[in-house]
């Protein structure tokens, strides 16, 4: 059993540059619709799912009750049996038996963010960086992961992060658009009601849905010897009652994913919005706290590698991160130096040239 989910650990893990919010939604999520299917794929294919009623006993062969049961379980539509005695069809289609189903194929869009963004990294030697990052120490010198970072292909680093972010918010909200029209059948009210009675212990009954519908009338046809026998069951749909809780959990899962994705968009533009003033906090010696020199130093530091430094700080630690920038900022001074002592010598050389003529 532990090698089992030691397997499953070690497949699920993000080898690549990740946030907290990344874990929830590219990991966690994933995680607890899988646990969610495994559950209603046991439930619905292992324990009985269904019982159905008749008010004339059959006669004439052995199994013709199972027969009834399953032929009502694979029926394509249910009914509503109304106070006149007539029977109404539902207006949807029986998809009882495919929840499970259902459930699984909205998981495995919900790996497809991770899939595509640890693809990412092991191709571009993101994974290997942060790899090297966690190997630092103070005899493994910062010049030896700088000599790699200038060495890796980093340049593709924020266009593949935020295409991961936008798959995951056009899988999310594919997959709530999906659960509004046909889970919920267009009541949005009907999930939140749930998730209140859930969280709060409201005793309020939800409003009604007849896809979730516990009890309904199946019409099936029995063939007999000289007879055909058209048979009306009331059909008791064992796990609908727990179906609907566990659609209307997915459903809050998917909107929690897309404001977490949001909102982590939103915290990467605040840092590039002030990128001067986060590598100023880096360098923490006040000899480094030159203002044109910050100025100068923010400009020439590529998006890229802007971003790659901060996710070094997020995944690792910001000593190493704040060594990064120092390293980086003592570069850039000793380049700026240099061309402005080149510069200047040019500028002589004109003079003189000039006096020459």
């Amino acid at each position: 059993m532990m090698d089992i989910l030691n397997a499953i650990s070690k497949i699920s893990k993000i080898t690549n540059f990740a946030t907290t919010i990344d874990y929830v939604t590219m990991r966690f999520i994933p995680g607890v619709f899988l646990a969610c299917t495994l559950l209603m794929s046991y439930k619905q294919y292992v324990k009985n799912s269904i019982v159905c009623y008749t008010s004339i006993p059959f006669s004439g062969g052995i199994g013709l009750a199972d027969y009834v049961e399953n032929s009502c379980y694979l029926s394509k539509r249910y009914f509503n049996l109304l106070s006149n005695g007539t029977l109404e069809p539902l207006k949807h289609v029986n998809v009882y038996l495919w929840f499970p189903i259902i459930l699984l194929l909205q998981t495995a869009t919900l790996c497809l963010p991770k899939i595509f963004w640890i693809f990412i990294g092991n191709h571009t030697d993101l994974s290997y960086l942060l790899k090297l990052c966690y190997e630092i120490t103070a005899q493994n010198k910062i010049s030896k992961l700088l000599d790699r970072i200038r060495a890796c292909n980093y340049k593709n680093f924020l266009a593949g992060y935020l295409l991961t972010k936008l798959l995951i918010l056009i899988i999310c909200c594919s997959n709530l658009l999906f659960l509004y029209y046909k889970i919920f059948l267009k009541d949005a009210y009907y999930p939140i009601t749930i998730i209140n009675r859930l969280t709060l212990f409201d005793t309020i009954t939800a409003p009604p849905n007849s896809m979730f519908q516990e009890v309904v009338m199946c019409k099936t046809v029995v063939y007999q010897l000289g007879s055909i026998n058209n048979v009306v069951a009331q059909c008791l749909l064992t796990w609908n009652p727990f179906y609907k809780n566990v659609f209307a959990v997915i459903t809050f899962l998917l909107m929690l994913s897309t404001s977490l994705t949001l909102i982590d968009l939103l915290k990467w533009f605040i840092y590039y919005t002030f990128k001067k003033h986060v590598l100023l906090q880096y360098l923490q010696k006040p000899m480094m706290k030159n203002t044109l020199m910050i100025g100068y130093f923010a400009g020439t530091l590529s998006v890229d590698l802007y971003f790659l430094i901060l996710m070094i700080s997020t995944n690792v630690n910001d000593v190493i991160a704040s060594e990064i920038v120092k390293e980086l900022y003592l570069i850039s001074i000793t380049l700026s130096k240099s061309k402005k002592q080149n510069d200047d010598e040019k500028d002589i050389n004109e003079i003189e040239h000039y006096y020459d003529i």
